[in-house]
């Protein structure tokens, strides 16, 4: 999936995915996003995942599903500025402060055209690193229709890694 959305943009060589042990991508939608979110780290959780991204696009995504998670009973650590440190488990982050890090598993909250312009080279690299962060579990998650790239229809046939 990210080899996918990775070659939209890199004009440089062909892209090739790498595929990671794990389970299979999860896409959740047509839900309220707190809800989806939390379904997704419980099943994260079961499969023994202890270190999870939730990654938002922006700060502002993140600070107001906070309190919305805990409804859902998920205490999810907010980092919203570059002071704040990750000590473990469940942290919510917009994607600018996620970039280079990498987690057990990543839950991409808002994974849709509205929130990531498809039509836009910049917010497709910045939907390739929210999908990068998980290393064994991802999952995207909407209350509207998936990004146009995370269609699982359109990975029928491909092997492009997660």
């Amino acid at each position: 999936m990210t080899a996918r959305v990775a070659a939209t943009y890199s004009r440089a060589a062909a892209v090739v995915g790498v595929d990671r042990d794990g389970m299979a991508v999860q896409r959740l939608t047509a839900g309220p996003l707190a809800q989806l979110t939390a379904q997704a780290v419980k099943t994260m959780q079961a499969a023994g995942h202890a270190n999870i991204a939730i990654v938002t696009r922006r700060t502002a995504d993140a600070d107001l599903l906070v309190p919305d998670l805990m409804h859902h009973d998920v205490d999810a650590q907010p980092i919203l500025n570059e002071q704040a440190r990750y000590t473990g488990g469940v942290v919510i982050l917009p994607v600018h402060l996620a970039k280079g890090l990498e987690f057990n598993a990543a839950i991409v909250c808002g994974a849709d055209a509205a929130m990531y312009d498809p039509a836009t080279e910049f917010e497709t690299r910045l939907l390739y690193v929210s999908l990068s962060r998980g290393v064994h579990a991802l999952a995207v998650v909407t209350d509207a229709e998936l990004h146009p790239l995370l269609d699982a229809n359109a990975e029928q046939g491909a092997c492009d890694g997660t």
